[in-house]
């Protein structure tokens, strides 16, 4: 591989004034690899291209320098014009296929990639960036192809099996998935990733003790990460530990504050757990939290129904049909509302006395005398 940097392209026009005395000698700053670095070093070799402009190597510089840019266009156009000069150059090739990745054009950085292939470039690196290429182009197979073939240069490379497991996640491929993201950390047990991706398989799977097991790795080295933690309690919850759920979702909330779903998560436990009163205090503040949404008001609704706090539900379902008066959910509970409402006023009217029913007497019928 070329020991090129694009860090010396200055050092012809740098001058670098020293004291020979050992006392006073500093090695000067590593250069700031900013846009004035960057610039300046275009001016250095747009100067040399003007002096030899069939120079294949200053074109390349130039690309490289284009890159740190970010004009990826140029310096694919400038590229072309080394690889017209001097075709069976691969690191040219090698970095065509870096900028057409970098400009989505993934059927080109392909063909470059191939033409690098054929050139002679099989190191696991280079292996391993096509994979990339053809991961995120959708070519999952493709994909597989070159990371196997890295897999063959570094087997103990725990970032190729991590990237392997992933390829498999996105072919829908779980088991072959699990086998390699826990093949990578069999390598190296310091990287977070795969511990994150085995759990959340296991989640999907509905394993929640092996998800928890590997979550738990992760919580090890990020203790206060609220996402972690978040998970940890949604596991406890799928798991049905309630009181554990609690717990973890109030840490939540002192790591990352008050929001409507953590609200409204403790709230769904305190119903579970018949904690009525409870439930509906933090649906309440799930409510202060969003004042003129629909769903906090229904929920409360639906607990004061629970608890038998019939008046304070009718208004709340109420003040949802105020809000969506086409919500069909709070216009039919409300209707069932009522009728409850009205059989419990029923209920409290005194009884009637029945009213003793008296047959009529038979009527006798009389009977006029007979003319004569």
């Amino acid at each position: 591989m070329r020991a090129f940097l694009l860090s010396f392209i200055l050092l012809s026009s740098v001058i670098v004034s020293c004291d020979m005395d050992r006392s006073n000698h500093r090695i000067p700053d590593r250069p700031v690899l900013n846009e004035d670095f960057y610039q300046a070093s275009l001016k250095s070799i747009n100067t040399t291209i003007d002096k030899n402009p069939d120079n294949p190597e200053a074109y390349f510089r130039k690309a490289q320098i284009l890159k740190g840019l970010g004009k990826y266009n140029n310096a694919i156009l400038t590229l072309e014009k080394a690889i017209k000069l001097k075709e069976k150059e691969v690191d040219y090739h090698m970095l065509l296929t870096e900028l057409y990745s970098q400009n989505k054009e993934y059927a080109k950085a392909n063909a470059a990639a191939l033409r690098a292939e054929q050139l002679g470039e099989n190191s696991a690196v280079f292996f391993a960036r096509i994979a990339y290429i053809n991961e995120i182009s959708g070519s999952f197979d493709r994909a597989l192809h070159y990371v196997n073939k890295a897999l063959m240069l570094a087997a103990d490379d725990a970032s190729l099996h991590l990237r392997k497991g992933m390829i498999a996640l996105k072919s829908q491929d779980t088991t072959a998935a699990k086998s390699s993201l826990i093949r990578s950390l069999q390598y190296d047990t310091t990287w977070l990733e795969p511990y994150q991706l085995l759990t959340d398989i296991y989640i999907a799977e509905q394993k929640y003790d092996t998800a928890m097991v590997y979550l738990q790795k992760n919580l090890q080295a990020n203790p206060t990460d609220p996402m972690l933690v978040w998970q940890e309690a949604a596991i406890n919850k799928m798991r049905g530990n309630t009181e554990a759920a609690k717990n973890t979702y109030r840490k939540y909330i002192q790591l990352a504050g008050e929001g409507p779903e953590v609200l409204k998560n403790m709230a769904d436990l305190f119903v579970e757990t018949k904690q009525i009163d409870s439930a509906r205090l933090y649906a309440e503040r799930w409510q202060q939290l969003v004042p003129k949404a629909v769903a906090p008001l229904l929920y409360l609704a639906r607990i004061d129904v629970s608890g038998r706090r019939y008046v304070s539900a009718k208004e709340r379902y109420t003040a949802v049909l105020t809000l969506d008066s086409g919500n069909l959910a709070a216009s039919k509970e409300l209707q069932e509302l009522n009728q409850t409402l009205w059989k419990i006023e029923r209920s409290r009217l005194p009884k009637r006395t029945e009213i003793e029913i008296v047959e009529p007497k038979e009527i006798k019928r009389l009977e006029l005398p007979k003319k004569n």
